[in-house]
This record gives C-alpha cells, structure tokens and sequence, in this order.
C-alpha cells in the first residue's frame, strides 16, 4: 500500500490545525483509557489495603498491557454501572478505536485537499469532547471508590505514574 503521508502539504495551516485537533483528541482518548486501568484496578484491589507495592505494580503491569475494550469488560463485570455510564463507556470506546485504526484511511480522499482537512478537524473536537466527558464521570467514580475506602488519589497518583508512563 503507497504511504499517505507524501500525498498532501502538511505544512498547510489547515493541515497543521487538523494534525492538532488529532494530537489533542489521542491524548484525551489515552487519558480516558488510563483513568478506565485507573479504576479497575481500584475496585479489584481496593480490599486489599495493605497490598505491598510489588503486588500493585504487578497488577497494574497486568492491567495495563489489556486492550481498552477488555478494561472496559473487567470493569463492567467488578462495578456496577448505570446503563448510562455502560453506554457512555462503549460509545467512547467505538469512538477510540475509529480514531486509532481508521480515521486516517477512511479519509483518505478528504485528507489530499486542505478543505477536507478542515472537516477532518471538526469531526475531530466531537470525539475529543465524549473521551473528556466519559473521563470525567469515571474520574468521579474512582474518587468516590477511593474515598469510600480513605484512600489518597494523591498519593496514589504519585505511586502509578511511573508505570501509566511506561515504565
């Protein structure tokens, strides 16, 4: 297959923006995944108290190597959410999938002309706006998970970091 990349101008503003808009709209994606791994890990290990921190990074390595569409499975069988949420979760989840494995290709013919690139960009800020809102509840859900059991998000933060950064 003949790469897409040599095929337009990217240093066209219009090219510039939309590649922007991607950029802003995988890492919204990415930081609803995360908080997703987030809160599955939460509430299967959230009995555990005094679990040593070999044990968490264990489980978050696990975790962490799961595809989104299996986080979400996990999470849905371990808490129970609303059909709302469930729903909210599956849309989001089509909406990343679209984004990371098709977006580009099934616009292959907009993205030769700077025009199509601007309509790329504005189906773009929809499905950056769904992965922030559907954060934001599992945000939500994982505070009060963590709350519930006088656990610091804080604290918390500061121990998984290293492994959501990859390492």
């Amino acid at each position: 297959m003949k790469s897409m990349i040599n095929e337009f101008d990217y240093s066209l503003p219009a090219y510039q923006t939309m590649f922007g808009n991607y950029g802003l709209t995988a890492l919204a994606a990415t930081s609803f995944e995360k908080t997703v791994m987030l809160l599955l890990i939460a509430v299967s290990r959230i009995s555990e108290l005094n679990v040593p921190p070999s044990e968490l990074y264990k489980a978050m390595d696990e975790v962490n190597h799961l595809t989104l569409g299996r986080l979400i499975t996990e999470l849905k069988k371990r808490l129970n959410v609303t059909d709302s949420t469930a729903s909210e979760l599956e849309s989001a989840l089509k909406r990343r999938n679209y984004l990371i494995h098709h977006f580009f290709f099934a616009h292959r013919e907009m993205l030769r002309t700077p025009e199509g690139a601007h309509e790329m960009s504005n189906e773009l800020r929809p499905m950056r706006d769904l992965f922030v809102e559907v954060q934001k509840k599992i945000d939500l859900i994982l505070g009060a998970v963590l709350q519930k059991h006088s656990l610091d998000l804080e604290i918390i933060d500061k121990e998984v970091r290293p492994i959501l950064e990859g390492g």
